[in-house]
Parts: structure tokens; sequence; C-alpha cells
């Protein structure tokens, strides 16, 4: 199911990479990057971690980030907790039966989206968008409009 969901989007998006946890996708990585996907291990170890979650942090405190609205996505957030340690704090549960592995993998992306300086995002139609230093540069009218899904009130809040 992992595998043929990132081969749908390779074909709908530009996907630039795909970072996994090895612990338990070792043979689908390995299936995928025969497949020509650009995959990368992100082991969830401890430095991974709280460099994932102080990055996610930041940019959701930084407005540096907007998301579509998503029932299953606010309760996960909702049910994300920070542990603190000597190397600053990760994203945990507060209970075993939470699920927050979407924002795990959020935080995932979003540091690797950091690192790697992705310049250009595109929109569910296709149509590019341009970002300079973090600031959308487009002024296409077309490309604008087709992101209004991701746009956001002056709360924050997804309109």
């Amino acid at each position: 199911m992992i595998e043929e969901t990132i081969l749908d989007l390779r074909k709908r998006f530009l996907v630039r990479r795909v970072h996994y946890d090895p612990y338990q996708m070792q043979a689908s990585a390995q299936r995928l990057r025969r497949l020509g996907v650009n995959i990368f291990e992100f082991p969830q170890s401890v430095p991974n971690l709280t460099r994932a979650s102080q990055n996610l942090y930041e940019l959701i405190k930084s407005g540096g980030i907007v998301l579509y609205p998503d029932d299953d996505i606010r309760l996960a957030l909702q049910r994300s907790v920070a542990v603190e340690s000597t190397r600053g704090w990760r994203i945990a549960k507060d209970k075993t039966s939470h699920k927050i592995d979407v924002v795990v993998a959020l935080g995932m992306a979003c540091v690797a989206a950091v690192r790697w300086g992705q310049r250009e995002v595109l929109t569910p139609v296709g149509v590019p968008i341009v970002f300079e230093n973090g600031v959308r540069v487009t002024s296409d009218a077309r490309a604008i409009a087709a992101v209004s899904w991701i746009s956001t009130s002056g709360t924050g809040r997804p309109v």
C-alpha cells in the first residue's frame, strides 16, 4: 500500500525526495529505489527526532508552514506532546493508544525541505509556485488561485 501510494503521488506531483524510517521499510525502499524514486533513510533516532520536532515547532510559530484543513491531522497534532531532553525536545504522544505518525512524518518532511532548500512547490493541479527566501514570488493569477486551499487568514487558520 505504501509503495503504491508513493508511486501514485509521483505520477501526480513533482516528488523530489522521499524520506523514511528504515526500521520496517528497508525492502520497500529498495523496490522504490529500483523504480527510480529518490528515497533516503531518516532513522527515528533521538537526534533526528529532536531536530525534526524543533524545526516543525519553529515553522508553526513563525507561520513558515501552512497546512490544509484535515480532521485527522488536527487530531494527531492535538494528541502530540513535547518531551524535553538534554538535546532539546521532541514530538511524542501522551497515550500509547494515540496515533501521531502523521505529525512525525510532517516533522521529517519539514526538516528535509528546510535542509535541502526547496524553492518550488507544485499545487494539486501542477501549477508551479515559486518561493524566494520563504516568500511567494509568483505573480501568475492562475497559480495563486490554484493554491487558495492552502492560504491562511491573519489568524494562521486555513481559509
